[in-house]
């Protein structure tokens, strides 16, 4: 029997999420879900093309409520809303959410004397935790200061430590590539 289930959606709604939010790009009239893509434990992704008639399979639908099996998606609250809006909810008892767990494994870290590199491989082992690798191709994140982007950033590349009065962003990011363009 699996203990996770990995999963990720694709969708298109006419309303633009950067300004309306997820709750109304979801609830827009004209949402679709158009792909499912997951994996149980370390079995190979299995990609489910909506668009195109294929339908979920009753495992993957069974899982989704099975108290058994972890859920686990990299934007959970996302992925849940999108799901209970096809009404297929989730228990939100029983979903993880990796990017979550990534920036929460970061913060707790931004002590003094903590190196910047070992906040951002916190965050890469827990992002890879979730499936993701290559993906995660990107700074963890940067400094602020006047100008937003100050010089530094929290990522593998910056062996010194945390300091009182350090101000810095903990985004991580998981980039598919060819989505999103």
């Amino acid at each position: 029997m699996p203990r996770r289930l990995y999963f990720d959606t694709e969708t298109y709604s006419p309303e633009d999420i950067k300004s309306t939010g997820a709750y109304k790009y979801i609830e827009s009239g004209g949402f679709q879900l158009l792909i499912v893509s997951f994996a149980f434990d370390t079995s190979p992704v299995q990609v489910i093309d909506l668009a195109k008639g294929e339908e979920l399979p009753d495992y993957f639908i069974s899982a989704l409520t099975d108290p058994g099996i972890e859920k686990w998606a990299h934007n959970a609250v996302f992925e849940r809303l999108v799901f209970k809006r096809i009404g297929l909810p989730i228990p939100i008892d029983q979903l993880y959410c990796s990017m979550t767990k990534a920036a929460y494994c970061g913060l707790p870290l931004a002590l003094d004397g903590v190196r910047l590199c070992d906040i951002d491989k916190c965050a890469r082992d827990i992002i890879a935790e979730g499936g993701y690798t290559v993906e995660f191709n990107h700074r963890l994140g940067h400094f602020i200061g006047r100008d937003v982007h100050e010089w530094g950033d929290v990522s593998q590349n910056y062996d010194i430590e945390v300091q009182e009065g350090m101000t810095f962003s903990i985004e991580p990011g998981v980039y598919l590539q060819g989505e999103f363009e």
